[in-house]
């Protein structure tokens, strides 16, 4: 199958912007990495607690780890949902990065065996958002296929 018959059968339902399978992928990727956490946090929440640190509970909020926990896999889910609509694609690839450093930077240093793919994943987020801003296969997009 040739690109152009590619990007006319699938990419028209699934982009927003001017297609190309890179972006299409980088979408797919990114919104099944927030899928997943959101989905397991939800069904297995003992597998993911030691993860969140416990001054969260010290925010004077009133919720515990496990509810800000739930609340993290709600967010998760809604990030990975809006990330493969294609929607405001800046604004989900912002939140995205951001959301991948934040947790990367409050996991620390003893937690970077873990968390090191986060830092990928968050430059992938904002290579994402910032696609088409740069004229990279955005609407602005100028080159010739």
């Amino acid at each position: 199958m040739k690109i152009k018959q590619f990007k006319n059968k699938y990419c028209k339902h699934l982009c927003t912007s001017q297609c190309s399978a890179s972006d299409l992928l980088i979408r797919i990727g990114l919104a099944f990495v927030f899928l997943y956490a959101g989905i397991a946090i939800l069904v297995d929440p003992l597998s993911w607690i030691g993860y969140l640190p416990s001054f969260f509970e010290d925010l004077g909020l009133g919720l515990s780890r496990n509810e800000w926990l739930q609340l993290h896999g709600v967010f998760d889910i809604v990030l990975g949902v809006w990330i493969l609509s294609g929607l405001w694609r800046f604004y989900a690839g912002v939140v995205a990065g951001v959301t991948l450093v934040l947790i990367t930077g409050f996991s620390g240093t003893e937690s970077l065996v873990v968390t090191f793919r986060n830092i990928g994943l968050a430059f992938m987020a904002l290579a994402y958002a910032f696609n088409d801003r740069l004229n990279c296969g955005g609407k602005n997009d100028t080159r010739k296929e």
